[in-house]
């Protein structure tokens, strides 16, 4: 019943086709485009689901308004707008915000700043499906997280049905929004695969780095997001969809009845979370990537161990933790105790 069916599809494509004829006109953008990604991509989206976009292109440095962030080529002339200065990436989402509402696509009551975001952001709604959509900047491999997840279901049949059922209970009990200080999609679906992965007497999902590499990698090793690695993510995704087939022949015949499944998720995640809140010395770290449960910050330290009230380690970037939206243990997070 949450699974999307053909019309979703279809008028979500029509959203896309339109945002991208808009916006291929934005002054002072090279190569301008609009990239879908989060759950359009990973297919797990529903009637109801927003649409996640991405605003992709270049900018001349001598249009910055201040000097472009880490991840810009310090010698390139052209950048990337996802490293732009933040003042410019404001305005060229008012800039897009404004095109998007000429071109009758939103209306003008119908968007919503948030420029003081961590990741910059205009929301709006279509106006003739009233899909709500998120429209930030992009850059490469910006679609990559979701093709990955999309993959993971050709893992395990168990994995599309319990993230779609864990999603809809959270949002019943208004826990699916990052922005008041509870868990993001991305977090929910990392948390699934955490649990299908240390379930006993027999996991239900391999660790994840073993669909990128034969050996388990070093918790030192850089991971594929991040700034200085020289990798492509395409061929990345190359390689996972290669590795998928043998994952799929050890784990995909490997199933279990999905009420039994969403009632261990809440049982074995709920004590997991409040461990963090009851025992934070022991800097708890969830980390998909190496499918355990980590003690002292683990393999991902430096996603903010001993600050973050609750540490989901983002897979591809040891310096990102995905559940951040929490607050810190500092600011008595009321939204951990909640969940």
């Amino acid at each position: 019943a949450c699974a999307p069916q053909r019309y979703d599809y279809d008028i979500r494509v029509r959203i896309l086709d339109a945002s991208k004829r808009a916006l291929c006109r934005l002054r002072g953008v090279q190569s301008a485009d609009v990239i879908p990604y989060g759950s359009f991509v990973s297919g797990f989206y529903n009637s109801r689901s927003d649409l996640d976009l991405a605003l992709v292109g270049y900018v001349h440095k001598s249009e910055l308004k201040g000097p472009p962030d880490e991840g810009a080529d310090p010698s390139a002339e052209w950048v990337q707008l996802c490293h732009a200065d933040r003042s410019y990436k404001v305005g060229v989402l008012r800039r897009a915000a404004a095109l998007l509402i000429g071109a009758g696509i939103a209306s003008r009551e119908g968007v919503e700043y948030r420029t003081h975001a961590r990741i910059p952001l205009i929301k709006f709604t279509d106006t003739l499906s009233g899909i709500e959509c998120d429209l930030t900047l992009g850059g490469d491999g910006v679609d990559f997280k979701a093709s990955v997840f999309a993959q993971l279901s050709r893992v395990s049949p168990c994995f599309g049905p319990l993230y779609r059922l864990v999603k809809l209970v959270a949002k019943a009990h208004a826990m699916n929004d990052g922005s008041t200080h509870t868990f993001n999609s991305h977090c929910l679906a990392l948390l699934t695969v955490l649990h299908l992965q240390t379930l006993s007497p027999q996991p239900l999902m391999p660790p994840l780095y073993q669909l990128f590499y034969g050996q388990r990698p070093d918790a030192s090793a850089p991971r594929l997001l991040e700034k200085g690695v020289n990798a492509s993510c395409a061929d990345a995704l190359r390689v996972v969809t290669q590795r998928v087939e043998g994952a799929a022949q050890e784990y995909g015949a490997r199933t279990a009845p999905l009420s039994q499944l969403l009632h261990s998720f809440i049982t074995s995640i709920g004590a997991t979370l409040r461990q963090s809140l009851e025992q934070p010395q022991r800097r708890l770290s969830l980390s998909a990537w190496y499918g355990e449960v980590q003690e002292g910050g683990g393999a991902g330290s430096a996603s903010g161990g001993g600050r973050y009230a609750l540490v989901v380690e983002e897979p591809f970037h040891r310096g990102d933790n995905c559940a951040r939206t929490f607050g810190t243990l500092e600011d008595t997070p009321w939204s951990l105790y909640y969940a």
